[in-house]
């Protein structure tokens, strides 16, 4: 038997309600701004590191200059230091080319590594003095004394051939010595003014890192200096007999 179903009517759609303004601003409000990508800051060690950086140039260019200042003083001092200096410059000069025209290599290379040692162990016991400082720069600006006046008496005394002895036996080892005296009087200076910084009453960090890194170049400055000691007797063996 057949029956009639009427159809079924479809709902309609459910309009949805517009999201109210103030329920977005608290929506917004609970999301959490994205954070803009900085660079990230420098730290304090490598603030402290650049600053170092900085310190040991300068130290090293004033201690520098102090050996060329020295190097030009020895120079003049031959020239005005009287009859009473002159003959104390002549007999050290005298004493250093004999020994170096001598030839012996053992004797060249013991002599020059004992005295450029003696120099560095001054400096390293200077770094750990409050006073140190301004003794660190005589001691470089005395070596710069003794080269200058070594060089002023072989002038006058031989002319451009004392120039060429000179060059040919002491410049380079000289030149090298000087530098590593330069370079571990840098780490002396730092340490020394901290020392005294301590010692008044500022406090200053870093002294027991700056007496490790003292000892640590001191050790690898004594051990570089065997290569222009070796090179001293070397030049001594090969053109000490010429003159």
């Amino acid at each position: 038997m057949w029956t009639y179903h009427s159809p079924q009517p479809q709902a309609a759609p459910r309009a949805t309600a517009p999201v109210s303004s103030a329920a977005a601003a608290s929506a917004a409000r609970s999301t959490p701004p994205a954070r803009p990508q900085t660079q990230r800051p420098m730290t304090k060690l490598a603030l402290a590191a650049g600053n170092s950086r900085e310190r040991s140039l300068f130290w090293a260019v004033l201690l520098g200059a102090s050996n060329l200042a020295g190097l030009l003083a020895g120079s003049l001092l031959y020239i005005w230091g009287g009859e009473e200096l002159a003959p104390f410059m002549e007999y050290f000069t005298q004493a250093s080319v004999d020994q170096r025209q001598s030839g012996v290599l053992g004797s060249i290379f013991s002599t020059a590594f004992l005295s450029a040692l003696a120099q560095l162990t001054a400096a390293l016991l200077m770094g750990f003095c409050a006073f140190g400082g301004p003794l660190l720069f005589l001691l470089v600006a005395m070596r710069g004394v003794s080269i200058g006046g070594i060089c002023a008496v072989l002038y006058a005394q031989s002319g451009m051939k004392g120039v060429l002895l000179y060059t040919l036996l002491f410049w380079l080892p000289d030149m090298i010595f000087s530098l590593l005296l330069i370079v571990l009087s840098c780490s002396a200076v730092a340490l020394s003014n901290t020392v005294a910084a301590n010692c008044l009453g500022a406090a200053s960090p870093g002294l027991r890192l700056k007496a490790q890194r003292l000892m640590a170049r001191y050790l690898t400055v004594s051990v570089v200096c065997i290569l222009p000691s070796a090179l001293a007797g070397l030049l001594g063996r090969v053109f000490g007999p010429i003159f």
